[in-house]
């Protein structure tokens, strides 16, 4: 069965936070770095769909949840918490 006969199950936030958690844990990133990376294959995988000549509402969708779900700082930092960048 694909994920896009589904959508009430693949599109349930609640769902995502969990599976993020689970893997940014087992991955050892902050979930907000995994978030980001399903946000960006969430966008290639719509500009693939579109290409393919396939409709790419479910991928928009999931890109859509995933950007509400990321925790933007108000400045940027000068690295990322997970590879920070020694001073030299």
């Amino acid at each position: 069965m694909q994920p896009s006969s589904l959508p009430e199950i693949v599109q349930n936030l609640d769902r995502l936070m969990r599976q993020a958690d689970i893997m940014a844990t087992a991955l050892k990133l902050s979930r907000d770095r995994l978030l980001s990376y399903v946000f960006a294959h969430a966008c290639l995988s719509a500009c693939w769909s579109i290409e393919d000549g396939h409709d790419p509402s479910l991928a928009l969708a999931m890109a859509n949840i995933a950007e509400t779900c990321i925790t933007l700082p108000a400045t940027r930092p000068n690295s990322h918490p997970d590879f920070p960048i020694s001073n030299i």
